[in-house]
């Protein structure tokens, strides 16, 4: 793949995580955003939360739905790239 298309595909990716996190409620895109981008264990994710470990993984399924949602029909054009 050229530069200049993975370019362009990575910004369009990263815009698209970005519309997702906005529409995620704020603990949930708190909770994502310590998971993946911090990451924070799920233990250390419920501590910081005062949250069962149970109940972060629930709030990281919900911004995991949102994010398959807003990403499919990018993600299907990988497939045939």
């Amino acid at each position: 793949m050229k530069p200049a298309i993975l370019r362009n595909f990575q910004l369009g990716a990263g815009r698209l995580v970005d519309e997702a996190l906005a529409m995620m409620s704020d603990k949930t895109r708190r909770i994502f955003i310590m998971s993946r981008y911090e990451n924070k264990t799920y233990p250390e994710i419920a501590a910081h939360f005062s949250l069962s470990v149970k109940s972060v993984e629930f709030h990281i399924s919900k911004a995991l739905k949102i994010l398959k949602v807003k990403l499919k029909d990018y993600m299907t054009i990988v497939l045939f790239m």
